[in-house]
This record gives structure tokens, sequence and C-alpha cells, in this order.
């Protein structure tokens, strides 16, 4: 069943086509929290809230874009909200997994980058991660952070140029 038809049959409260949504996202926006957050405690817990309110919001949502950006706008949120709460004192955590081909480069270059990440601004961090751990076109970020497209390209090279001085490597500088 496609995306479409699920989502609509969810917005009529069908019960398994909602759960069927959730376990097709679950895991991309609990590792987006998980890194967006910096530790799992705080990424679960986000995560949890995101789902919550995606399954409250589900009633308005309207099909003007892609149910994805419309969920990861949600998970965003819930992230800022958290971080407006309380500040996370920890590194990313070593067990979230690496899903993107971009950044598996062995354990120990993952927890560089992951503590390099770390040291980002926050609007940058969000814009690396969801470009090269979730595949999102500048266009998707964009929607997701109700920013402009050119906005997310200057977040995306600042962000890689901090990288780039973090790491002392060269990196893709994709704009």
């Amino acid at each position: 069943m496609g995306e479409a038809q699920l989502v609509r049959k969810a917005m009529l409260g069908d019960a398994p086509a909602l759960e069927n949504l959730i376990g097709r996202y679950y895991d991309t926006i609990y590792a987006f929290c998980c890194r967006r957050m910096g530790d799992i405690s705080s990424g679960s817990d986000v995560c949890q809230e995101a789902f919550l309110k995606m399954v409250q919001n589900l009633p308005k949502y309207r099909e003007r874009g892609y149910f994805k950006s419309w969920l990861f706008t949600i998970a965003s949120n819930c992230c800022n909200d958290a971080f407006r709460k309380k500040r996370p004192t920890a590194g990313l955590d070593e067990s979230i997994a690496d899903d993107s081909p971009a950044f598996e480069q062995g354990t120990e270059n993952a927890m560089l980058l992951k503590t390099a990440l770390d040291k980002l601004p926050a609007e940058q961090r969000e814009v690396v991660i969801l470009r090269y751990y979730h595949d999102f076109s500048t266009n998707d970020v964009a929607r997701v952070q109700h920013i402009p497209a050119a906005t997310v390209k200057t977040r995306l090279y600042r962000g890689l140029k901090k990288l780039q001085k973090l790491l002392g490597e060269d990196i893709l500088l994709e704009t």
C-alpha cells in the first residue's frame, strides 16, 4: 500500500494503517531525534513526543507536500522545544547507528564526526543531519525547517566548512 493511501486511511481512523505508517518512519525519526538531541535518552523521549503530535495532528494534515517532510517538521519542532527546555550535556551516543553511506568510515572516524557535529550550531547541525544522514534534498530541508532553500544552502555550506576545520580533512562542500 502506498504512503498516500496509508495516510488517508490513518486519517479516517484505521488503526492498522496508522500502525503501518508509524512503523514505516519510526527508525528514521528515532535516529534523527537521537542525533539532533545528542543522546539516546533525550532522543527517545523527543521521538515519542513527535509521534504523539503526529497522531494528534493527523486529522489536520493536508497533502501539500510529502508526508515524510511533514513528519520531520514535527520531529524538528519537538527537538527545538526540548532544547529550549533543557540543553543536552552529552555528546552523540556511540550506539546510534550510522545509516548513511556518506558517514560509514569506521568506528573511530564516525565518532570523530559525531563529536564535530556536536560542536556545530544547532541550525547547521540540523541541515547537515537531514542532508547527509537522511538524504533530504535542499528543498526538502527548507520545507522541514520553514526557511528558504538559499538559507539551507548557506547553513549547509557553513556547517561543512566548520566540520572541515574541526576534522582537518577535505570533505564534500555541496550547496
